[in-house]
């Protein structure tokens, strides 16, 4: 045994360079490679486990027997296993990763800015990781089982083969996914873009934890109740062969030397089984046999007595896995030894059946379990989306709502945040908002300022004008005044003044007209002003 996970480990690690070299030379082969790792890492650990849970007979398996028997031995066959399982790998590798597994492509791609290539490679690149969980489990299993439907079921040893292969490549399938969705997160980051639709096909969060958390659990289960019943049929079939070898030796206790056969079946006849399926048998020193019940000895099981069993102290077993085993004695002849046994199956139907029955029972609650895990947590991140959906989507009013804290976890912690992120948003609105009235208020005192200027460059002249008809009436009324005592002041220089005052007087008014006109345009314009801000 020893020397087989010597070489399957030899195998790795030349297998791990060329992957080296590979990854070297063609970086576009990384995540298959990284893929084949893992099978090749799988398989070294299940390697011994297969003959322990199983429930190989000792020696069977890669030595003299084994080839004589299978023709192929145990390691051989393991490793044919996993190179086909590599093969079909890398043929669904090169059908699912076409274009996305390759840098140059996306980049290229990305670089030309064609929307439609980029959504298929980031909607493949969403998908694909899933595809190769449920890949690497259901093709090899349905091969597997398409193979034992058309062989038949021999017994349980092939159940639990099956079983085996099935925990063995969920394992697999689980560490592959974390790789590629790894990988994939990288594709994902490159080739964002901010005009990008929606991907259609979305896996919510309640299918990926029923993908990725329901078959590890139950084949977990599995895995552990085979370990429990490897050792607990071990137990039992010690137990059975040293009470029937017990048995058998007391009943032939005072022969020593087989006569005829019929001693042989008269002695048979007394040994008491603790079942139906127990039977007595003994093999001729020609090679045939005979059991109490005429069944059929299988060629596995006969070999088997024969050369290795007393290498055992008579304990002697059917085929590989198989729940039968036996208890044999070895009495000589007139020509040649005779072989002297009972056959007897360890497990019990009636357990398998319960077992079945229990996972079944076990799968259903442990689905609606997920299911509303799954449905807790969705429903925690859904809240804190429709948040933000609001925030993007809603008016001011939206900022004054708050998300409940009803976790003391990570998604308590993203609720805080996004609850210190909205009182930060309201704040910053509160702050453009008042920077936009002092903006305005500005812009206001310098129109105001400018419209000043503007009413002081207009009205100057005719002030000017106001201030020299105003100046030369204060002469003429001066003037007035002085000729009223005057006795050389006739009437007509009386007239001549008064006709210069009116003269100035309609030089005058249009300059206040003028004014009055300016004055009614500004408070029409400062008034609704006010007014506007006021409401």
């Amino acid at each position: 045994m020893r020397q087989d996970i010597f070489y399957y480990c030899k195998v790795s690690v030349v297998t791990l360079n060329i992957f080296r070299f590979r990854k070297q030379k063609q970086p576009n082969l990384n995540i298959f490679c990284t893929y084949i790792l893992v099978i090749v890492a799988m398989g070294v650990i299940f390697y011994p486990l297969f003959p322990i849970l199983l429930n190989y007979p000792p020696s069977s398996i890669n030595t003299k027997f084994d080839i004589e028997f299978s023709h192929i031995p145990y390691y051989q066959q393991y490793v044919i296993i996993i190179l086909l399982i590599m093969l079909l790998s890398f043929i669904c590798f090169k059908l699912i990763f076409k274009n996305v597994s390759k840098w140059n492509y996306i980049t290229k791609v990305f670089e030309s800015n064609n929307v439609n290539a980029i959504q298929k490679i980031r909607q493949k690149s969403f998908l694909i990781p899933h595809f190769v969980y449920l890949m690497q489990i259901l093709i090899p299993v349905a091969l597997v089982g398409i193979l034992f439907i058309i062989l038949g079921f021999h017994n349980s040893a092939d159940v639990k083969f099956f079983i085996l292969l099935t925990v063995g490549l969920t394992f697999t399938g689980v560490i592959s996914y974390l790789f590629s969705k790894k990988y994939f997160r990288q594709v994902l980051k490159y080739t964002y873009l901010d005009n990008l639709k929606p991907e259609i096909t979305r896996i919510g969060l309640r299918l990926k934890f029923i993908l990725q958390l329901f078959p590890l659990f139950l084949f977990s289960f599995l895995f552990i109740s085979l370990v429990g019943q490897s050792g607990l049929l071990r137990e039992k079939g010690n137990a059975l062969f040293k009470s029937y070898q017990r048995e058998i030796q007391m009943k032939f206790e005072g022969v020593s030397h087989i006569q005829r056969e019929e001693e042989i079946q008269q002695f048979l006849k007394q040994v008491r089984t603790d079942t139906k399926d127990d039977i007595t048998f003994y093999i001729k020193p020609d090679g045939s046999y005979k059991t109490s019940d005429n069944s059929r000895l299988s060629d596995f099981f006969l070999k088997y007595t024969k050369e290795l069993a007393f290498e055992y102290y008579g304990h002697t077993y059917d085929y590989y896995g198989s729940d039968f085993q036996g208890a044999v004695i070895k009495l000589p002849g007139l020509n040649g030894d005779w072989i002297l046994g009972i056959k007897y199956i360890v497990s019990s139907p009636r357990n398998f059946v319960l077992i079945i029955i229990s996972f079944m029972i076990l799968s259903i609650f442990v689905i609606l379990v997920l299911l509303y895990f799954a449905k807790t947590f969705a429903d925690d991140i859904a809240l804190i989306a429709l948040g933000l959906e609001e925030i993007a989507e809603g008016s001011e009013a939206d900022l004054n709502k708050k998300i409940a804290v009803i976790s003391n976890d990570e998604i308590g912690d993203l609720a805080i945040a996004f609850n210190k992120v909205q009182e930060r948003e309201k704040k910053y609105i509160e702050d453009i908002k008042k920077q936009q009235s002092m903006i305005v208020e500005r812009e206001r005192l310098v129109s105001l300022g400018q419209m000043i200027s503007g009413i002081t460059h207009n009205l100057k002249t005719p002030i000017m004008s106001l201030s020299v008809g105003i100046a030369s009436i204060k002469e003429l009324v001066a003037e007035y005044q002085a000729s009223i005592d005057d006795q050389q002041v006739t009437p007509d220089d009386h007239r001549e003044i008064a006709a210069d005052m009116g003269a100035w007087l309609n030089e005058m008014t249009p300059c206040c007209t003028y004014m009055s006109d300016v004055l009614t345009t500004i408070k029409g314009q400062i008034i609704p002003e006010k007014s506007s801000r006021a409401s």
